[in-house]
């Protein structure tokens, strides 16, 4: 087996080695400022911040986010997270529902 480093951003489906419904994971890191979107598509997201702080805007709210703060998203629920004044790093999962 391979050994994976996520720290490189890019997605990484799972379903070789793990069992169960995780369509991919990764570790999105985002500059002051920068923003992310998760699509709302057919998948529900589990979103762990490992590091920094900023804003997850819902579909009608915003919430603070920082080290240690979980979201989990619906299916079809619409969320971007935006770093605020230093890097945010945060573990993202999708799974199909």
């Amino acid at each position: 087996m391979d050994v994976v480093s996520l720290l490189d951003g890019m997605p990484f489906d799972p379903g070789a080695i793990l069992a169960g419904p995780w369509r991919w994971l990764r570790i999105a890191t985002l500059e002051p400022g920068q923003a992310e979107w998760l699509d709302p598509g057919d998948v529900e997201y589990a979103v762990y911040v490992i590091e920094g702080e900023g804003e997850a805007r819902l579909s009608d709210r915003s919430v603070p986010i920082r080290a240690g703060s979980a979201l989990t998203l619906l299916k079809g629920a619409e969320a971007t997270l935006t770093a605020a004044n230093g890097p945010l790093r945060a573990f993202l999962v999708a799974v199909d529902t």
